[in-house]
């Protein structure tokens, strides 16, 4: 009778609200409740508490591990790359070292697992157990492509080893699809680029880490780039430069040594923004011939357009720091005209009248990332 009488005080509740009954009584007085609509009108919408813990068992890392992990990625990211190099060169020597040395130099449990992961794959070592530190897809992810790479090495039973890889694609199937939770997090830190670059570098942590366990190289390659280029919007002091300019680096060794990232110029376009930031010019020019010859290698008419822009800016900052603006102010006025001729016609929104603002009042242009230039040169703070 209770639980009747709850249930009419729930469908009496509906009535109030406009809703349409979705129970109704069948019987007398302890009747039971049967559905009232059509099996396919009801549509199951779970709480928001439901939802998250859902999406918690099955995120490949929790907010606070990619917190931990993004600190990290510049000290041991250099040496996960060498090491796919040299790996995808058939250097295995080096590249067996160069993992080793990350293994020996972890910090924490990612980059444990993860140089223990790639021993294993390269050289088929027994397993050390770094990937107890992980949890979650990624920890599966690796320990199936482990067993791949056993099972088709393992040439003594050949019916057994399709049961196995049998086995381990049905359990893949119910794993989330890491290439895509790679890509979307690099998407997601394109656009966050734009906005909020505390979030760009977390997006790209994830990235670097679901490519690293796929192996998908292109993909890792713009994670890299999307990362380093978070890093220097961010900002910092001097000491962070060093980092930044190595992560870039790492980006365009993978390009050159893997054939792949050809498509555009920014990675150089960035590196050569950040040595302009810190008063290098020589650097700063050197980063930008590589830029224009990278663009016009891609027929990229954004990044040609990007170079420009970038050369009046280094044109003109030289000339403040140098004290002589007059000779340089029509050059840097007309290299900013172009630029701007060129986004308008791509249909870009990227503008120029700030930086052609700045020529005009005698003021440094500043670049996002990094400090305003001094017109002392033995005073450039960072």
């Amino acid at each position: 009778m209770v639980v009747r009488k709850q249930m009419r005080r729930y469908v009496r509740k509906l009535d109030q609200l406009g809703a349409k009954s979705i129970v109704e009584p069948v019987g007398g007085v302890t009747a039971s409740w049967r559905l009232a609509a059509p099996r396919q009108e009801i549509v199951f919408r779970p709480s928001r508490q439901a939802c998250l813990a859902w999406v918690t068992a099955r995120i490949s890392l929790l907010p606070t591990q990619v917190a931990a992990l993004a600190s990290s990625v510049p000290a041991w990211l250099p040496g996960v790359a060498q090491g796919i190099i040299a790996w995808q060169c058939g250097r295995t020597s080096e590249a067996l070292a160069a993992f080793a040395d990350v293994q020996t130099a972890a910090n924490g449990p990612f980059e444990a697992a993860l140089a223990d992961y790639f021993l294993q794959r390269v050289a088929g070592r027994e397993p050390t157990g770094a990937l107890d530190g992980l949890e979650g897809p990624l920890r599966q992810a690796m320990q199936s492509r482990i067993r791949i790479h056993e099972e088709i090495q393992d040439r003594s039973n050949i019916a057994e080893s399709v049961i196995a890889l049998e086995a381990l694609a049905r359990r893949l199937r119910s794993l989330p699809d890491l290439d895509g939770l790679a890509a979307a997090h690099n998407a997601l830190a394109v656009q966050y680029l734009r906005h909020d670059g505390g979030a760009a570098r977390q997006s790209a942590t994830r990235a670097i880490a679901m490519s690293l366990v796929t192996l998908n190289l292109p993909l890792f390659q713009a994670a890299t780039f999307n990362f380093a280029n978070a890093h220097f919007r961010l900002g910092g002091h001097s000491e962070a430069a060093e980092s930044r300019i190595l992560l870039l680096e790492v980006d365009r060794r993978i390009a050159r040594d893997l054939n792949i990232g050809h498509d555009s110029a920014q990675a150089e376009i960035l590196l050569a923004e950040i040595c302009e930031s810190l008063g290098d010019a020589v650097a700063a020019v050197e980063w930008l011939d590589a830029a224009r010859a990278a663009a016009n290698l891609a027929l990229n008419e954004y990044d040609r357009a990007c170079v420009t822009q970038l050369e009046a800016r280094i044109v003109w900052n030289e000339a403040f720091r140098a004290g002589n603006t007059d000779l340089v102010r029509a050059k840097a006025l007309d290299l900013l005209a172009r630029a701007e001729c060129s986004f308008r016609a791509l249909g870009r929104l990227q503008q120029t009248a700030s930086d052609r603002r700045s020529v005009g009042r005698g003021l440094p242009i500043a670049i996002k990332g990094g400090p305003t230039p001094s017109s002392d040169s033995s005073d450039r703070s960072e």
